[in-house]
């Protein structure tokens, strides 16, 4: 029987157990093999293997697993389910770098859709009116959560819209007025602007408008498209919890 002596354990050998053309048994070799999947080297070198082949062969691997799926979905359902359970920390470390990664593409994504479809936000205000503990819910979570944020964005918006946050410095205090007088504001922005847009009901300007009440809040007046007029800051303070009967009587006497 022919032998060899391997080169590495030194010892002499049949001709079956070494590969052909080497002077290293198979043993030895798998040794050597075993050794080097545990070095950060080969493990770097492998995963850069992996990577090129997946790239180079990235419709068969998925056509390979559409067939896998479609021949057993619940047993691939089941593991898929699994692996998620396992590795639930790592999965959502990933979701998050993602998405750090991604920012700008998915707002541009965002509004594109809420441009394309005009239902959205009132499918949203739908579900919120028939959810409102939930929503809550939801709410507090990301004021929690995102507070520093939010209120960064909010100072960031009302610099670059000054008029607009005077709007809704009106309404949001018209509003408070409307809870501590124990009285209802349905009063629309779309309202409030039709309001303003007439200027002040005495002098006429279009400059530092309010919205004045006939049936004054603090009496329990509502805010009300028509319980509401214009009046500029000088004469809504004139005029004060006065109703127009008696600011009219007043100047006429």
């Amino acid at each position: 029987m022919d032998t060899r002596v391997c080169l590495i354990c030194e010892l002499e050998k049949p001709l079956d157990e070494f590969r052909a053309g080497r002077n290293r048994c198979k043993d030895c070799l798998s040794a050597r093999q075993r050794e080097q999947r545990h070095t950060a080297e080969y493990r770097k070198q492998n995963a850069a293997r992996m990577r090129q082949y997946r790239t180079e062969h990235q419709e068969e691997l998925r056509e390979y697993a559409r067939k896998r799926w479609a021949a057993n979905p619940e047993k691939h359902r089941a593991q898929a389910r699994r692996s998620r359970e396992r590795n639930k920390d790592k999965i959502a470390e990933q979701n998050r770098k993602w998405r750090a990664k991604h920012r700008d593409e998915l707002n541009a994504r965002e509004r594109q859709k809420y441009a394309e479809n005009s239902n959205i936000r009132a499918q949203m205000y739908e579900w919120r009116k028939k959810n409102p503990e939930r929503w809550a819910e939801i709410a507090a979570k990301c004021r929690a959560k995102f507070r520093d944020k939010a209120a960064a964005d909010t100072r960031r918006w009302r610099k670059e819209n000054p008029e607009k946050a005077r709007v809704l410095d009106r309404k949001g205090k018209l509003k408070r007025r409307a809870r501590e007088a124990a009285t209802y504001c349905d009063l629309t922005r779309e309202e409030e602007e039709y309001i303003l847009s007439h200027g002040c009901l005495f002098c006429g300007t279009h400059e530092d408008l309010t919205l004045a009440h006939n049936w004054p809040v603090v009496e329990g007046g509502p805010t009300t498209l028509w319980n509401c007029f214009c009046l500029c800051r000088r004469h809504n303070c004139e005029m004060g919890t006065r109703t127009l009967y008696e600011v009219e009587e007043a100047t006429w006497n």
